[in-house]
């Protein structure tokens, strides 16, 4: 089952009273049924493709005694006569509302996606325009393009997306989504600071490295005499321990050496050191 039937599932098994109800098929007619705005059309022809989805509403209907007739041809395909369902704008635009909307023609993205993505179709723009202004009414900023002369409204941040599922009452598959949302920040900053690590410790490889052929370089031409001792007994001491990180160093020389240095006076060594050897490369 994919996470989109999963929502519309949950969705479907919450209990509405009639008015409720009145306002949620209005929303399901309102994004999947081509005939909406059309007056000659004598039924709404609602295109459900799922049959657990078109079985669900059914049920529904049976249980507001609102008839309905299958069609030719599609059998999870849902008519019904205008004339024993009407569309109460004064009902429209509410929660339940938009809830129908959704379960008429939207979809979500799969969890194991590495994007998100929330849209809802529609075959007629004067439609998708209203429902856009309502959901900005209630914050909820769908952005819109157009597919196969269809009008699609969508989300695409996770956020935005945690906020329609809560507020249609998806609050299992909001919480599902949350779950899954967290687990994956939580592995991309993990990832993200290893990489930092392999970064950094690359960074400090080279740099013990050019530190040790600085060090030999002055040892190898006599140029020890241009350094104190405890500038010395410093670039030995890196030299011998190059996993050590400078905070460490300025430890060591205090406990070890008695050479009390910040971690600023042992950068201005490391300089003064390779602007030695570059004098006398």
């Amino acid at each position: 089952m994919t996470f989109t039937q999963e929502v519309k599932q949950e969705i479907l098994s919450i209990k509405h009273n009639f008015q409720d109800f009145v306002s949620f098929l209005s929303g399901i007619i309102y994004s999947s049924a081509k005939n909406v705005l059309d007056d000659n059309h004598l039924t709404y022809d609602i295109h459900i493709n799922k049959l657990t989805i078109s079985s669900l509403i059914k049920q529904k209907l049976d249980k507001f005694n609102i008839s309905y007739q299958k069609d030719l041809k599609n059998k999870n395909w849902i008519i019904i006569d205008k004339k024993d369902f009407s569309i109460n704008l004064n009902h429209c635009f509410s929660k339940t509302f938009l809830a129908g909307v959704f379960v008429g023609t939207g979809t979500i993205s799969k969890l194991d996606s590495h994007s998100y993505h929330l849209e809802i179709k529609f075959s007629q723009e004067e439609i998708s325009s209203k429902v856009q202004k309502n959901l900005a009414k209630h914050t909820l900023f769908f952005l819109e393009l157009k597919r196969n002369k269809n009008v699609i409204l969508y989300l695409k941040k996770s956020e935005q997306i945690l906020d329609f599922l809560g507020f249609i009452g998806a609050i299992k598959s909001f919480k599902k989504l949350i779950d899954i949302k967290i687990q994956r920040d939580y592995e991309s900053n993990a990832n993200r600071l290893t990489n930092l690590d392999i970064s950094n410790a690359r960074r400090s490889g080279i740099a013990s490295e050019k530190h040790n052929k600085n060090y030999e370089f002055i040892k190898k031409r006599r140029l020890l005499h241009l350094f104190r001792q405890e500038e010395v007994i410093f670039f030995d001491l890196k030299s011998k321990e190059p996993n050590l990180s400078l905070t460490q160093i300025v430890e060591v020389l205090e406990e070890k050496f008695g050479i009390k240095k910040t971690k600023s006076s042992l950068n201005h060594w490391l300089i003064k050191l390779n602007k030695i050897v570059k004098k006398y490369s």
